[in-house]
């Protein structure tokens, strides 16, 4: 998938380095 600036990333799951699945989305909004 390629995205060019200002495309809105897509979101994704991961594990944080305690094990808790997080998501793109749950950042958002927050700096």
């Amino acid at each position: 998938m390629k995205l060019k600036v200002g495309d809105k990333a897509p979101d994704f799951e991961a594990e944080d380095d305690e094990g808790k699945r997080v998501k793109l989305s749950d950042f958002q909004g927050k700096s």
